[in-house]
């Protein structure tokens, strides 16, 4: 059985390496530590416990469905779905849709994340940064103006709960909560450089990512 010591070292590294993304990492580190020592205590999780899992995400995916409409959203047709999961945790779905069906003849997209745990906003917007400097994206001052705009209009988030991205036919990208329109970003580079936290080639999970843009 490994250490206490080795477990925290191997769950923060592991948290390190996460994808948008790290909010996540930030914000389940403390419950995750806690979770993986009592899985390293008491052994894996039984069949009974594995099916409960499961059948509290179906409950979650199904309240989203209905929580999570946006007309702006349903009218594009999808091109893939993918969960993010890190260890045996899920933190949330992700659905890129566009106006064609396709990644990449598109001239509008639009990306809804369903969070499967609670996330911190300010979490959400600092990953956003630390992603955009991992990808090499240039820290404009506009980049800096961007940030703050998020900040101020990002909710916390929590289980169940929301997050979408449509694409204008300017580009611009509007943010909604659920249902709610947040507000908006006129900025095309803006919604080009935000997307391609999980649609560039270098994005953090490569497989993940494939599945969005409909490559397997």
């Amino acid at each position: 059985m490994m250490s206490l010591a080795t477990v925290r070292s191997r769950l923060n590294l592991s948290l390190h390496n996460m994808f948008s993304p790290q909010s996540a990492a930030r914000s389940l580190l403390s419950s995750l530590a806690a979770g993986m020592l009592l899985t390293v205590a008491v052994g894996m999780p039984s069949a009974a416990a594995n099916e409960a899992a499961a059948a509290s995400a179906m409950t979650t995916a199904v309240a989203a469905a209905d929580s999570c409409t946006v007309p702006a959203f349903q009218q594009l047709q999808t091109v893939g779905k993918t969960r993010l999961k890190v260890w045996f945790w899920d933190v949330y779905d992700a659905q890129l849709k566009t106006d064609t069906g396709a990644f990449g003849d598109a001239n509008q997209r639009a990306l809804q994340l369903t969070y499967l745990r609670d996330i911190d906003a300010d979490d959400l917007v600092d990953t956003t940064a630390d992603e955009w400097q991992r990808l090499g994206i240039e820290q404009t001052p506009e980049h800096q103006q961007w940030l703050q705009e998020l900040r101020e209009m990002w909710p916390n988030v929590s289980k169940g709960d929301c997050i979408t991205l449509v694409e204008t036919n300017a580009g611009d990208a509007q943010f909604y909560a659920n249902q709610e329109l947040l507000g908006e970003i006129a900025s095309a580079q803006f919604t080009d450089d935000f997307l391609a936290i999980w649609l560039d080639a270098k994005s953090r999970f490569k497989d993940e990512r494939d599945e969005l843009i409909g490559a397997k």
